[in-house]
């Protein structure tokens, strides 16, 4: 890896997860829109979701013939495929957890109400720290654990006071339509579907519907930013995401045969279909293409927020475009999702030395004095005054006068 790309990481990681917040944004309200436009039909929604992991597909495969050339590209695939099948077959795994997790959600909305999905549905940040730390050894400080259950709670508030302030256009029926990496959980008012008669609602099944899809959302969260960082390839970023699409998109494929086989043969697959579904699944795609370099350049908690923050705005946005009272309960969620973001991301040393700037810590108890002799980096940029007092700091800290060049 080149010094260049190196420097340019930090870049591109606050670039996708801010891509991230404003197309989770923009989801809620182009989806909305799709079918909440006069003269609108409801239309297969897994139909859209097969379209997105195509157009995905196709963008991963321009991108990485682009990067290295087609033959290349065909090269790199072959030894992927024939040489590095275990490699390559491991991408099957996070696909066919986020292909399950897709249609826990129907179950869930099946038997659940919105309110208690919204909220139970936050629990994906819980799993999604929790195998953080079991398959990536990623550990959280304290600060941070506080910030993941500001955030939670912040999202519940959201999703109980949204549910009493919801205005019209918003009272629909909803379903699901995720993309493979589960960054999406946008809900869209209800597509065609086979008919049958409705099932009475069961609570059990869809509480335990909602556990399976939260645990499966951050064990293939955490196993495909293992992947996607995996070291010890060479392969790039596109090839990657292309590795997941050769499982994904059957999958999808197999899901429209499966759950909407019924409604395809009525209807077609077109059916439903105008500018702001199309808009739809476009922003579907980016989605998951920029959750792809969220998973190689941050992580999988850090995507989580980014969501989180995206419903806040859409809250916001709404209200401006739709009408959506936001009352003194949505308020409250958006400050506290905003605190948490804040929090999560803010530097330690910050944190430290503001409690000591406020009194709340001893005044001689600076962020500097817990810091190790070589971490306290004394360079030219800084003034004489300065690397006195960094000077006077590690011997304090060390018992002899620190060295410089």
């Amino acid at each position: 890896m080149s010094d260049g790309f190196v420097d340019a990481a930090p870049c591109i990681k606050w670039t996708s997860l801010g891509v991230v917040v404003v197309q989770n944004t923009a989801m809620y309200l182009v989806a909305h829109a799709s079918v909440a436009a006069p003269g609108t039909t409801s239309y297969i929604g897994s139909v859209a979701v097969l379209l997105t992991e195509l157009i995905k597909a196709a963008v991963s495969v321009a991108s990485a013939a682009a990067e290295s050339g087609p033959c290349g590209l065909v090269a790199e695939l072959r030894v992927l495929l024939f040489g590095d099948l275990c490699w390559s077959a491991s991408f099957a795994v996070p696909a066919f957890c986020y292909s399950v997790h897709n249609n826990l959600w129907y179950v869930a909305v099946a038997n659940l109400d919105p309110v208690t999905i919204a909220v139970t549905t936050q629990f994906k940040i819980v799993f999604a720290a929790l195998f953080a730390r079991l398959l990536l050894g990623q550990r959280l400080s304290v600060l941070r654990c506080s910030a993941v259950v500001l955030l939670i709670i912040g999202l519940s508030q959201l999703a109980r006071a949204g549910a009493t302030a919801r205005a019209a256009p918003y009272a629909v029926p909803a379903t699901a339509a995720a993309n493979h990496d589960g960054s999406v959980p946008m809900l869209l008012p209800t597509p065609h579907a086979a008919p049958h008669a409705a099932a009475a609602p069961n609570l059990l099944r869809g509480l335990l519907a909602m556990a399976g899809l939260c645990a499966l959302s951050g064990f293939a969260g955490a196993l495909t930013e293992r992947l996607m960082k995996d070291p010890s390839r060479r392969s790039s970023l596109w090839v990657r995401n292309l590795q997941m699409a050769l499982f994904s998109t059957p999958m999808a494929a197999v899901t429209v045969l499966i759950v909407d086989g019924a409604a395809l043969h009525a209807h077609g697959p077109w059916v439903g279909f105008n500018r702001w579904l199309l808009l739809t699944i476009g922003l579907g795609a980016l989605g998951g293409i920029a959750v792809s370099f969220v998973f190689r350049f941050a992580d999988n908690i850090l995507k989580s927020f980014a969501v989180g923050c995206s419903i806040a705005l859409n809250c916001v946005l709404s209200s401006l475009i739709f009408g959506l009272v936001v009352d003194r309960g949505m308020a409250l969620g958006i400050g506290l999702v905003a605190l948490a973001s804040t929090v999560y991301n803010v530097p330690p040393e910050c944190v430290w030395n503001g409690l000591a700037w406020s009194g709340v810590l001893p005044t001689t108890t600076t962020n500097y004095e817990a810091l190790p002799l070589r971490e306290v980096e004394l360079t030219s940029a800084q003034t004489p005054g300065q690397t006195s007092a960094l000077r006077s700091v590690a011997t304090r800290s060390t018992g002899s006068p620190a060295m410089t060049s």
